[in-house]
């Protein structure tokens, strides 16, 4: 306003675009509202349901849940483009020291395009990736004690809590299956190589910027450090729902299937302690003796290991599957076992 304007009329004009403004900022601020409904509140106040398929998180599986708001298409970005994406998520993650922050779609989403897509990943790529979750889920591990200690059932803090570790958990295993797949097709074709080429791979691998031969123990350690905490208590009556259980288990097994990783002590051991914690805290006998009656007969290496395994179950005073295990063995057809007789003899 000029100062030939009276100062009445100065005043009524500074109302009257303040008022313009103000109604401005309410529909803009309505708009934002709107449009991140789906977003943060969802992740705040929603179940995330553990998907049976990872695409089931692209629609929600029932009201309220947690649901994937933008997909990278992996194609479509450079190799550097996608560094960049993952190095935001670490970034927020790890280095913001801000564990939490995966419940946000801003942050979820760019890990489950990337999680999904990983055997596609530059090994830069990978590591990156790998480390923000593996971070993230650390931090996590490290706040716990102390939100388990002023934990109220039912309440938003422990759905929070119980939704974090469920997306983490999701995300690495979706990372760790697609690895140890690709291991063992590694395992299989070095077993039919010379011994001078296969010892040639290995020099080359031990310069990989991305190494699933020293990523999986980090991996399996992340998992027995989130375990050995009292998380059970997150969830309603304690019961934490076996599709959570079975994101961890599926890994596990899929390890022992193969002869390259039973033969490192460390990583056999540490699978060993984790499926001992799941068998005792998280409802996983039946699991295990069913996963253990299944396998044997098609692995030729696991008769012994699986033995190994119960007798750990044992020495931790759990013979619930070591008494299943030898039940269904009973149980089973004398004419079936003649007819596979490596399977007979695995069992």
């Amino acid at each position: 306003h000029t100062h030939t304007h009276s100062p009445t009329h100065s005043l009524r004009e500074r109302q009257r675009s303040h008022s313009s403004q103000l109604h401005g900022d309410q529909l803009s601020l309505k708009a934002t509202v709107r449009a991140n409904s789906a977003l943060q509140p969802v992740a705040m106040e929603g179940e995330f349901v553990i998907p049976t398929e990872k695409d089931d998180l692209l629609t929600e599986a029932s009201a309220g849940c947690f649901v994937v708001s933008s997909e990278i298409d992996i194609s479509s970005h450079s190799s550097f483009s996608l560094k960049d994406i993952a190095e935001e998520a670490f970034k927020t993650l790890v280095q913001n020291k801000d564990p939490y922050a995966i419940l946000k779609n801003e942050t979820f989403d760019p890990l489950f395009s990337l999680s999904k897509a990983f055997a596609e990943l530059e090994e830069d790529v990978k590591a990156v990736v790998w480390e923000a979750l593996l971070g993230g889920l650390g931090h996590i591990c490290k706040l716990m004690p102390a939100e388990l200690a002023n934990l109220q059932p039912g309440s938003s803090e422990s759905l929070q809590s119980r939704n974090a570790i469920k997306m983490y958990a999701t995300l690495l295993n979706w990372i760790c299956m697609q690895e140890e797949a690709e291991a063992s097709k590694a395992t299989k074709h070095m077993a039919v190589e010379a011994a001078p080429a296969k010892k040639g791979k290995k020099g080359a691998q031990e310069s990989k910027e991305w190494d699933w031969e020293r990523e999986r123990s980090r991996g399996f350690m992340r998992f027995n450090d989130l375990l050995a905490l009292d998380i059970v208590r997150l969830w309603p009556m304690s019961c934490p729902e076996e599709a959570f259980v079975n994101l961890i288990t599926r890994v596990a097994y899929l390890s022992l299937e193969n002869p390259a990783v039973v033969k490192d002590k460390g990583v056999k051991d540490m699978v060993f302690q984790l499926l001992t914690v799941l068998v005792q805290k998280y409802n996983h006998a039946l699991g295990a003796t069913t996963s253990i009656i299944h396998l044997l007969p098609h692995f030729e290496h696991l008769a012994t290991v699986m033995s190994q395994l119960v007798e750990v179950f044992v020495q931790s005073g759990d013979t619930r599957v070591v008494a299943e295990v030898l039940r269904e063995i009973g149980r089973m057809d004398s004419k079936d076992l003649a007819r596979d007789t490596s399977g007979a003899k695995s069992y």
